[in-house]
């Protein structure tokens, strides 16, 4: 079993335990071997500085926590591959050749812009910037079926 960094503190209590005043709190810092000495130390000055501010330093973390996880699971690729399933089944039968070309513009032109991005970060400029480098080339018809698209996404 590895052993865990705990960060420790004396909160007041304002709960059950309001008698004595004082409650000891603990927050892992992380396990052993996957942190070390010099890394803990780190961790534990970070959340000195900020309770030093008057923020609590385990609700910080949850909030980083939970952004990483909305931020790995609503990237733009993601979305874009739940549309275009949606879309193949919108399509009629002999439109699939619609769907080959939204899967070549797409692959070429947006998702190496955009791909790895957070939908959550996309600007309206980030897609402007898309289109405008399409318009650039002189396709404007593309340029004008991204746009339509992307207000489909």
């Amino acid at each position: 079993m590895a052993s865990v960094w705990l960060f420790r503190r004396w909160a007041v209590s304002h709960g059950i335990s309001a008698i004595t005043g004082w409650v000891n709190r603990s927050a892992s810092l992380g396990r052993y071997p996957e942190i070390g000495l010099r890394k803990a130390r780190v961790l534990r000055d970070e959340a000195h500085e900020l309770l030093a501010k008057g923020i609590n330093p385990c609700t910080v973390r949850k909030q980083k926590r939970q952004a990483e996880s909305l931020a790995t699971g609503h990237s733009f690729k993601t979305f874009y591959s739940l549309w275009l399933d949606h879309r193949r089944l919108e399509l009629r039968e002999g439109r699939q050749s619609t769907l080959s070309q939204i899967q070549r513009i797409f692959s070429k032109d947006v998702l190496p812009a955009l791909g790895e991005s957070s939908i959550f970060e996309i600007r309206r400029s980030d897609l402007l910037e898309v289109i405008a480098r399409i318009e650039r080339r002189k396709t404007l018809t593309i340029a004008e079926k991204v746009r339509t698209w992307f207000n489909q996404l």
